[in-house]
């Protein structure tokens, strides 16, 4: 009898269990159309305080969504091509980031940063807040999630420093101001799931430094991306536009040069002058992952 008992629980509970998963799966789904909604609307609309406030709704409802542990899982596919939402090759980190044009030309960022812990199987999420224009030399800050130094990312690079730590190479877009344009290699680790901007372990010059920073002239394209055949971080090598100022900002611009950051194991160490495409003849190198 009490076996009886003990089994009709059981699965009264897991009935309990399952029917709050659908729900939650459901809720999650409806919000998912809405904020595609709003973020189309922010884009569609030139009203700039209009703008602002559809972008605070959307973060009123991003802050109840993804305080739910199961919003981890849920792939926001409705946001795909609206704003930046990616999970890194690992699965263990995923971003969902987004911003907003100013009227002096520059941008406000946007973001939440969500950590699985695979041990403790624990879900972390933290919200961003943009302080990209207050900081002082930034390419050797260290900042947490409330002095972010505000990006639009578009690639995660899980790299492993250690046999028991992986940090996340972060590639990004920033529209700096009304004549210049930036691409940033920003670096997030996890201590506690909590968020940690910007380590030594790029190797650019002499001195190590914890994020790297592109300015260029807001004409041009700059390539910043992951090379899969080369298994390196592959960019154009900037150089001076002679017929601008030189005290100009954005004045330099891509050239025909490819440089590339190198993983060796304990730093990503700049390689000059690379080549893309192997020589004519040769089979081209199969796929290489990233290095975690």
């Amino acid at each position: 009898m009490i076996r009886k008992t003990t089994i009709l629980v059981s699965c009264f509970l897991l009935f309990q269990v399952t029917q709050v998963a659908g729900q939650s799966t459901e809720l999650l789904k409806k919000a998912s159309v809405d904020l595609r909604n709003l973020f189309i609307s922010m884009r569609d609309t030139n009203d700039y305080q209009h703008r602002v406030y559809l972008s605070a709704k959307a973060e009123v409802l991003l802050d109840s969504l993804l305080s739910k542990p199961e919003s981890f899982q849920f792939p926001f596919d409705t946001l795909k091509n609206v704003i930046t939402c990616m999970y890194s090759d690992d699965k263990l980190c995923r971003i969902i980031n987004w911003n907003i044009p100013n009227p002096d030309a520059t941008y406000k960022y946007y973001g939440y940063i969500q950590h699985y812990n695979k041990k403790e199987k624990i879900v972390t999420t933290t919200k961003l807040i943009d302080n990209h224009q207050l900081i002082q030399n930034p390419e050797r800050a260290t900042v947490k999630a409330n002095t972010w130094f505000g990006a639009l990312y578009y690639e995660i690079i899980p790299t492993r420093i250690s046999r028991k730590e992986v940090v996340y190479v972060l590639l990004g877009w920033e529209g700096y101001s009304l004549n210049a344009t930036r691409k940033i290699i920003d670096v997030v680790y996890f201590t506690g799931g909590k968020p940690t901007f910007g380590k030594d372990i790029f190797e650019i010059s002499k001195n190590a430094q914890k994020r790297v920073i592109f300015t260029y002239n807001y004409r041009a394209k700059m390539r910043l991306s992951w090379d899969r055949n080369l298994g390196m971080i592959v960019f154009d090598r900037l150089e001076k536009i002679p017929t601008l100022p030189q005290t100009m900002e954005g004045n330099m611009a891509p050239s025909m040069i490819v440089d590339a950051l190198d993983w060796d194991g304990s730093a990503w160490k700049i390689k000059q002058g690379i080549e893309l495409t192997p020589p004519t003849g040769k089979k081209k190198k199969r796929s290489k992952p990233y290095p975690y």
